[in-house]
């Protein structure tokens, strides 16, 4: 809509000076004024003016088509937004535009700790623009383009989970929890679980073996249940040792050598014999933790993992 000020009889006299008003209809803002552009007091850009009458004027008022954008986000995460026409709004999880098709908009998601960002949703496809400068790919957190239509966007943001692997070792079991005491089902950034390693019988805990970023994940590499709070992938195995244990070998008297006693591994077959002086034959070994293989034998194996069975 146009209004110009006149005199009473609708008349403009020659060299006086009138008001001139452009206003917008619903879904249109004001653009510009074009024609006799010269004859304006002010710039073509400014909607509510004033002409100088000097002879015959031929002025227009053109407006532009606004499309209302809302943009918001899903997860946690902000955008930024940056119009050509100079506006801007910073770290932003919801906002309401209305912009023409002659104004760019540039839009930049940041994830929030802990997130990244997955994907846009409802950006324009590069077929419906009016104005083909643009780069739009739902998958690149940042996007530019001169709007075409009404358009709702959104901004989709992912916790971070990471690919933590446990491989198997020789000597034990490793076993995983959650704060709520369950396995786990993913290792999200910067929670807390706790990893425990089970040596077998025979066998005791030596450390926890990972990259140098992943041992600083964890509360104390040496404990065999120690804490885990991820910030990257990792790979993880617990190393185990086999134990020693010390065999004790006595003979009353009667003999002329005896094996001596000592430690030896715990998965080890000890020969233990026996040689009788002159005089005495052999009776048999006192065995009460039953290690002998054949304690009726002077000469046989110590099974020395029987020192401390299998339960």
């Amino acid at each position: 809509n146009i209004a110009i000020q006149s005199d009473e009889s609708g008349q403009f006299t020659h060299f006086n000076s009138y008001e001139l008003n452009a206003t917008s209809i619903l879904g249109y803002k004001f653009d510009q004024w074009v024609g006799d552009t010269e004859q304006l007091e002010f710039s073509p850009s400014v909607p509510n003016n004033r002409v100088l009458v000097e002879g015959p004027l031929n002025l227009q008022a053109t407006f532009k088509i606004i499309y209302d954008l809302n943009i918001s986000t899903n997860g946690s995460g902000t955008v930024d937004i940056i119009l050509s026409d100079g506006n801007s709004f910073d770290e932003v999880t919801s906002a309401q535009l209305s912009i023409d098709s002659q104004t760019q908009i540039a839009i930049d998601a940041y994830p929030a700790e802990g997130w990244k960002f997955s994907s846009w949703l409802g950006l324009p496809n590069s077929s419906e623009l009016f104005n083909p400068e643009a780069m739009i790919d739902p998958n690149s957190s940042f996007a530019y383009f001169y709007p075409s239509k009404d358009l709702n966007i959104s901004a989709q943001f992912e916790f971070i989970n990471y690919d933590i692997n446990f491989i198997p070792s020789l000597g034990g079991t490793i076993e995983k929890f959650d704060s709520n005491g369950s396995i786990p089902q993913s290792y999200g950034h910067k929670l807390e679980y706790v990893i425990q390693a089970n040596p077998h019988p025979n066998y005791g805990f030596k450390e926890w073996v990972s990259s140098d970023s992943g041992l600083a994940m964890l509360g104390n590499k040496e404990d065999h249940q120690t804490s885990l709070i991820p910030t990257e992938d990792a790979n993880y195995s617990a190393s185990f040792y086999e134990l020693s244990y010390q065999l004790n070998i006595e003979s009353e008297p009667g003999y002329s050598s005896l094996t001596s006693s000592d430690s030896f591994a715990a998965l080890s077959l000890v020969p233990v014999k026996v040689e009788t002086s002159t005089g005495y034959v052999f009776d048999y070994w006192d065995d009460p933790s039953g290690i002998l293989i054949n304690p009726n034998s002077k000469e046989t194996d110590a099974n020395m993992s029987q020192i401390y069975p299998a339960q």
